[in-house]
């Protein structure tokens, strides 16, 4: 069990805790070299949660913002984190505020997100990714030397789907691929716990399961996945859900995919939406389900997304999945129908 399990879900806490982990000073160093600075920094000259406007003699209120670390040194060094793709920039944060406090000096303002961010374009300031951050404190052993460490480290490893990489055999890939021509194999059950696992390792990171009902969260015999929860899909009666539809994986040789569709079964809303998502590699699938045929819309995992060595990267499809939810969202929120 991970300590900071319950904790490290919130970005204030990530702050919090990440800065008191600042005062082990070989982290301490490793983080400030991250960020390019080369000599050391005393602890004490680090502050989360720190209100920019406490240092302005402008009569402007709230002129600059808080940002969520400020390290006060010879020069001033700012750092405004996130650790969730969908969380947007405040106002003070997409229009420049902490630019104009440090003087148009962008060096000196870090942005520390995961690489699956999706507000990428409304950034001003040095991007920096928390997944090369923690390969770094992995890579020099850090996280061997101290149990605070090992557990913050540890939880992100899994929070953002870092390096969890499935191998296929080339065997395996002849089966997933087959098709209806799909032979008996003893292969098989090991094939189908990866591609289990793989759904499972998504669910454990930032991806929501929606539990409002006892039947999202139970398996069928037909798929095995999960339904994503978000409030805006749900006042639409949109249902987004990823996984292994058998079926689906028989008729079109995709093992893992992602699906749109409506519980009012809105034909109108699922063309709007398919006129964008066609081009993000989504199409059209006519699913029989004993009662009346119901139109979705699908992304299929092919054999050449396993790469050149047989492996599959949960974080490939976790940050597809996320992706889709967010253009799914944005597409609601402009919508008229």
């Amino acid at each position: 069990m991970n300590i900071f399990q319950e904790i490290l879900h919130k970005e204030d806490n990530t702050t919090e805790i990440l800065t008191n982990l600042l005062y082990y000073k070989p982290f301490r160093i490793e983080f400030l070299d991250f960020l390019g600075i080369k000599e050391d920094i005393k602890f004490e000259n680090f502050y989360t949660q720190y209100n920019l406007d406490q240092d302005s003699d402008s009569e402007r209120k709230n002129r600059y913002g808080i940002i969520d670390l400020f390290i006060d040194d010879d020069k001033k060094y700012l750092v405004e984190i996130k650790i969730n793709s969908d969380t947007k920039l405040t106002d003070h944060q997409k229009k420049g505020s902490y630019i104009e406090y440090l003087n148009g000096k962008k060096e000196n303002l870090f942005y520390l997100i995961p690489r699956s961010y999706f507000h990428k374009d409304d950034i001003e300031g040095k991007i920096l990714y928390w997944e090369d951050f923690l390969k770094r404190i992995k890579n020099s052993e850090l996280d061997k030397m101290n149990p605070l460490i090992e557990h913050f480290v540890s939880f992100f490893y899994s929070y953002f789907s870092i390096d969890i990489i499935y191998k296929f055999e080339k065997r395996e890939l002849q089966l997933i691929f087959g098709g209806k021509t799909m032979p008996s194999d003893t292969t098989i059950p090991r094939i189908i716990k990866k591609l289990e696992e793989i759904v499972e390792n998504v669910k454990n990171s930032e991806i929501k399961v929606d539990r409002s009902k006892k039947d999202f969260t139970k398996q069928h015999p037909n798929y095995y996945g999960y339904y994503v929860k978000d409030d805006i899909l749900t006042k639409y009666n949109l249902i987004l859900w990823y996984g292994i539809d058998f079926d689906i994986w028989e008729d079109k040789s995709y093992p893992l995919i992602i699906s749109i569709e409506s519980y009012d079964n809105n034909e109108k809303l699922l063309k709007k939406i398919f006129s964008i998502f066609k081009n993000k590699g989504f199409e059209k699938y006519e699913y029989d389900n004993d009662e009346n045929d119901t139109y979705i819309i699908i992304f299929g995992y092919k054999k050449d997304d396993f790469g050149h060595d047989l492996d599959f990267k949960v974080e490939t499809y976790k940050n597809k999945i996320l992706e889709t939810k967010d253009t799914l969202i944005n597409i609601l929120k402009s919508t008229t129908i």
